[in-house]
């Protein structure tokens, strides 16, 4: 995959989005497979969830449940989703990174969280030009531990 990236990074992140949509199907068929009780395990309120999930997503305990643990996940995953795809949307050599630039418009634009979310991702040309870019290596890690409650609106737990 490495290879891959250094001959077509576009290619590699519109390859990694078309993974993260199935993802997104994926837990939304989980979500509703525990909504129509096919899981009874999962289904259970006393089933608990990971330490391990409660901790990265910062779960509040009342939702500390198999049903919000997958509507977390699939939030995450979602957000992978945009993120590739608007990489893979991007000239690698020439646009700025739209999710770390600064805009002084009151446009939508490319987030960290689910705010103004677009499944296929951010096209260069719908953006304003942004004040300034900074370049970061390693563009997961500004999404991965950064306590992604903000990503899933609040109406969806509640």
């Amino acid at each position: 995959m490495f290879i891959s990236y250094l001959l077509s990074p576009r290619t590699c992140h519109r390859f990694v989005g078309y993974l993260e949509e199935e993802a997104v199907y994926t837990y939304s068929r989980i979500i509703k497979e525990i909504e129509l009780g096919n899981l009874p395990e999962w289904s259970d309120p006393k089933y608990q969830i990971p330490d391990i999930a409660v901790t990265y997503w910062n779960i509040p305990p009342e939702k500390r449940n198999m049903h919000s643990l997958m509507l977390y996940v699939r939030a995450d995953e979602a957000k992978h989703r945009e993120v590739n795809h608007t990489l893979g949307n991007l000239d690698q050599k020439m646009d700025p990174n739209p999710f770390i630039s600064t805009y002084k418009d009151n446009k939508p634009h490319p987030t960290k969280s689910l705010e103004n979310h677009k499944a296929t991702g951010w096209e260069l040309m719908k953006l304003s030009k942004p004040t300034y870019h900074i370049v970061l290596s390693g563009i997961s890690a500004a999404f991965h531990g950064s306590g992604l409650n903000e990503l899933i609106p609040k109406k969806v737990l509640d």
